[in-house]
């Protein structure tokens, strides 16, 4: 994109566009936002990555999508500068998840081939279980889940405050995205917690 087409673009119009379902519009915003991604993925890094260039570019996407259906009007915050925060916190948010990924699994390297002792013809891999769910754990989590959000609307200001801190968001990152105070979200949560904690005895 040159920077004569970068200048004529109306992002107000693309955000429209793209919440109409134009898939042409959101390709034009990643354009537009491409270089802002590649110096956040560059800032954010600092030469010691945890995820591909591609990974980044794809979380700045996710993010730039969640900038393009959160952003309201009445906030006083350009969609630019919106866009922007939106895009670093997705980015920070796949760097974090990679870099613990990366740690457990580093403490954790254990040979399955490796026999256990005092056992003929047993290595690990024949004692471990799997790790996924059962069915029941999902069905049960879906049903907490569901409780929680009869109790708390998800769609309520509340709702999407204790949806962010469910998805491991701190009290800063969820405030700088909705562009309320830490405090705001601290009394979010404690009302919320108050509603279900009935759930939990």
């Amino acid at each position: 994109m040159t920077r004569e087409e970068r200048e004529n673009i109306n992002l107000n119009l693309l955000v429209d566009m793209t919440r109409a379902k134009s898939d042409r519009a959101f390709e034009t915003l990643s354009d537009y936002y491409y270089p802002v991604m590649v110096a956040l993925y560059q800032e954010l890094t600092q030469g010691r990555s945890f995820i591909s260039r591609d990974e980044a570019m794809q979380a700045g996407k996710i993010g730039l999508y969640n900038a393009v259906c959160g952003y309201r009007d009445d906030r006083n915050m350009s969609f630019n500068n919106f866009a922007k925060l939106c895009i670093r916190r997705e980015m920070a948010a796949w760097q974090r998840k990679e870099m613990n990924y990366c740690y457990a699994c580093e403490r954790r390297v254990v040979s399955l081939d490796h026999m256990v002792k005092d056992a003929d013809d047993i290595c690990y891999m024949d004692t471990v279980d799997s790790n996924e769910p059962d069915s029941e754990a999902k069905n049960n989590y879906r049903e907490l889940e569901s409780d929680i959000f009869r109790k708390v609307p998800a769609q309520s200001l509340d709702g999407q405050i204790l949806k962010y801190r469910i998805e491991g968001y701190t009290y800063k990152e969820i405030a700088d995205f909705m562009t309320v105070n830490p405090k705001y979200i601290d009394n979010s949560l404690r009302k919320s917690r108050k509603k279900i904690i009935s759930l939990f005895d």
